[in-house]
Formats: structure tokens, sequence, C-alpha cells
């Protein structure tokens, strides 16, 4: 940081971290949701998941901030990236989120753009996670993802005109909210070319219970057409969670997934699930 608002950065990042900047959707699996849907818009798994680049950072002040990052196009989450960065083309990657407060309620909003370019999208495998059986290529050599996030709380027990902190992953208020998420992609190129979740979740809704934590989400992501060669279809599904605060450093979730089966000849999903997490 050269000052209070400015700042750069330089390394190997990790691309999906811990989803984007919502109160009610993040974590990655650990905290809160664990369906990937309800965590990270589902087009931008087109983006390598872990890979070198340069940025900078602006703060203009304690509720607005600016990412803009440079990076390469290799997936490298298990290499030093350095052995094949010459022909994977490269990703520029700009996020921004804001935070503000109605009536005492905390609330915010968050958007998030990617241009891939000079890349060679008929090697499917350079991207990561992508499925490449039965998926069509594209000549193209650029392509786009763009969306955004909102998450705002409509019950608090004490008010709270923010910011919180968004990096904790867990609802920082004792109180309950919504959220949404919607993303687009370039569909000639992308898997999936519109994504969508939306949910309420909170922390304390009992007052017996005042560090429990709870969410309800759902998702749906629209496949692009053709792309799979009609073997795969839009997806969607719902997630149900509790997180039971046993010590202030131990937590147990259970969960319950419905998930509609998106590949012909595989049956409808019930996924039961618990967690125990321990911080020392």
């Amino acid at each position: 940081m050269f000052s209070e608002k400015f700042g750069v950065i330089a390394g190997k990042f990790d691309l999906y971290g811990d989803g984007d900047a919502n109160e009610f959707s993040t974590g990655r699996g650990h905290t809160q949701f664990q369906n990937w849907s309800l965590n990270v818009p589902t087009p931008f798994l087109f983006l390598p998941a872990s890979t070198v680049g340069v940025g900078a950072v602006n703060i203009p002040n304690e509720r607005l901030n600016f990412t803009a990052l440079l990076l390469s196009g290799t997936e490298c989450t298990n290499s030093n990236c350095f052995e094949d960065l010459d022909n994977k083309g490269g990703v520029f990657l700009a996020t921004g989120s804001y935070q503000y407060s109605i009536n005492g309620l905390p609330g915010g909003v968050a958007g998030t753009t990617a241009y891939l370019f000079d890349a060679d999208f008929t090697e499917l495998d350079s991207i990561a996670f992508i499925p490449t059986e039965g998926l069509t290529t594209s000549t193209k050599d650029s392509t786009w993802i763009a969306g955004g996030s909102f998450w705002q709380y409509l019950w608090t027990k004490e008010q709270n005109e923010g910011p919180l902190n968004l990096t904790n992953r867990e609802a920082d208020l004792q109180g309950w909210g919504i959220f949404g998420r919607l993303t687009f992609a370039d569909d000639s190129v992308n898997p999936w070319k519109t994504s969508v979740a939306l949910g309420v979740g909170g922390r304390g809704i009992f007052d017996a219970r005042p560090d429990d934590s709870f969410g309800i989400g759902y998702y749906y992501n629209d496949i692009s057409e053709g792309r799979f060669l009609d073997k795969v279809y839009d997806g969607q599904g719902a997630e149900a969670f509790y997180n039971f605060s046993l010590t202030p450093s131990t937590r147990f979730t259970a969960s319950v997934q419905y998930i509609d089966a998106a590949i012909n000849d595989i049956d409808d999903a019930v996924v039961f699930s618990t967690r125990l997490n321990a911080r020392f």
C-alpha cells in the first residue's frame, strides 16, 4: 500500500477464493452454503482456479473498493505457473464492491467482469474444471464474463450503519436478510451463458441461540445451446443449512441439498451433509 487508498499486488492468486463479497453466501463451503453455485457464479469456472499476475487496489473510502488484475490464462493449481505461460493467453479481471445502509440496515452490492484474450479455446483442458467430453469447441480467441450480486439485511436486533467485514465468511449481525446473484457470459465460448442465485440468510434468529446461523438458497444455471451437444441440460437446485455454535471456536453445520440432474440417465439427488469446524 502506497497510501490508505492505493496499493499494488503481485503473485499467485486463488481466483475462486471465498466467493464474491456477500454477507450471506460466501465461504467456499467452509462456513455457509456448500453448493458451488450458491458461493460463486458458475460461468466463472472458465477462469483458472490459480494463476499468476499483477494488479492494483483502490479504496476511495471504507465502503467502496476496486481491484483490477492482469493475469495469465494458465491453470497452475499444481505447478509454479512459469512452465507454460506463453500459449494460454491472458485474463483481465476487475471487481468492485460498495456497502450502504438503509435506516440502520446494512447492505451491499458487488460486480465482477472478466475478459479472456489471446486464448486457444479448442484446448479445453487448459481451462479449470470444465468437463471436456461432449463439449464443442470455439475458434474465438477472446471471451467475456460479467455479473453482480447484492445482500441486504431486512431485520437486525440492533441498528448498525456498517461497513461490515465481508472477509470473515459469516454473518456479522444478529438478524436476517436476502441475497442475490446474476451472471452472464459469452455463450459462443462459455458452456454456461447465465447463472442466477438467490436466498435468505442470517444469524441469531432465536434469542437463546444468538450465534447460530442459517441459510436457504436456490440456483439456476442456463446452459449455452449446442455447447454440450445436447448431452447436458440447464441445472438447478436448492440448499438449506443451519450452523450450531457449540463454543466460540467450534461450530457444527447440518445441510440438505436438492440437485436437479443436468445429464441424461442420472437421477435427481438429495444430499445430506454435516461439517464440524474448530478454530485454534
